[in-house]
């Protein structure tokens, strides 16, 4: 096969998003797993951290697929094995999508409860990673059953089902997990938008206090509204131009496809840089964990050089004690 300017272009693209895709979002994990205060533990950071994980899932389970297929042409395997790999693979990408667009449906809404009612109590922690567990399996039970039509036929991996049930199995998906999320979203921002801009807080609050509660809250609701837009901006392409094209039973153009899904793997990499812009905590966390790495790296470094030294110690008092006795047999053998 000729490789040309695209392959190249999109695999060198593609390369530079698993990477620091990867990155990002690993980094996001462990600030939020090492840092076990109540600011970094927000109802708000726990669904960033499912979205986080959906990341993780497309990035090392879909681009180095695309990079192999723009080489290859074909399906990874064949037979078992590879009607297996195909299932999961069309099963991670309604899932990763699913979790990420119910997340940001919740998140909105816990930020409207939390502007509009601040002194009543919000959803706990506990309740939070119940909400994340149920999301993931009513997402998964949602796809495993189009999931089940997957075939591999002609090193090709596709949906073998008819295009009436396939129609209508899409319209639902879209209402449920597009326009639905998409109208909470706008709808909840757009009310939490209006409210900070009245600058009234229920309640006997100090002027101090609640200036400092409204930046917060103006700074959390920037970042998310920030996310959700950056979702919307890359993967509603995506889903558009499949969406068209899975009706009309055709394949999508090469074009469509490479803009779609540089837009939409994008989206993996950026979020990380939005937590890191827009919010404080993690930039003080993300350096925490920045320079507790560059520590061990040089506490790994020092225990190497002292090991290498205490070897050759070793080595030279080894080399001291043998050398008296190879003199004497030395000098035996030479009386002999």
């Amino acid at each position: 096969m000729e490789v040309g300017f695209r392959e190249i272009f999109l695999a060198t693209f593609y390369t530079i998003l698993l990477i620091f895709g990867f990155t990002g979002n690993s980094m996001v994990l462990a600030v939020v797993y090492r840092n076990k205060n109540r600011k970094m533990r927000s109802i708000s950071n726990i669904f960033i951290v499912s979205m986080s994980a959906s990341d993780i899932m497309i990035l090392v389970s879909h681009l180095p697929y695309l990079i192999y297929n723009l080489f290859e042409k074909k399906w990874l395997a064949t037979g078992i094995f590879g009607h297996v790999i195909c299932g999961i693979f069309k099963l991670l990408v309604y899932l990763s999508t699913d979790v990420s667009m119910l997340s940001l449906a919740i998140v909105a809404a816990d930020r409207f409860w939390a502007i509009y009612h601040p002194t009543r109590q919000r959803i706990t922690a506990r309740i939070a990673k119940k909400i994340i567990a149920t999301t993931w399996l009513f997402s998964a039970s949602l796809s495993l059953p189009i999931v089940a039509t997957v075939v591999v036929k002609q090193d090709r991996c596709f949906l073998d089902i008819s295009s009436e049930i396939l129609s209508h199995y899409t319209k639902c998906y879209v209402t449920l997990f597009v326009f639905v999320p998409l109208l909470t979203m706008a709808s909840f921002y757009v009310s939490v938008g209006i409210k900070l801009r009245r600058h009234r807080i229920p309640g006997y609050v100090s002027k101090e206090n609640a200036a400092i509660r409204e930046k917060q809250n103006r700074r959390i609701t920037k970042m998310l509204v920030m996310i959700s837009s950056l979702f919307i901006l890359c993967w509603f392409p995506y889903g558009t131009v499949h969406f068209l094209f899975t009706l009309q039973n055709n394949d999508v153009p090469n074009y469509l496809f490479d803009i779609t899904s540089c837009l939409a793997y994008s989206k993996c990499a950026l979020n990380p840089c939005i937590y890191f812009i827009y919010s404080q905590q993690f930039r003080f966390a993300f350096k925490d964990i920045c320079s507790l790495m560059s520590r061990c790296i040089v506490a790994e470094c020092r225990v190497e050089n002292r090991e290498s030294e205490l070897h050759k110690h070793n080595s030279f008092e080894n080399n001291r004690e043998q050398l008296p006795q190879d003199e004497g047999v030395q000098t035996v053998s030479t009386k002999l």
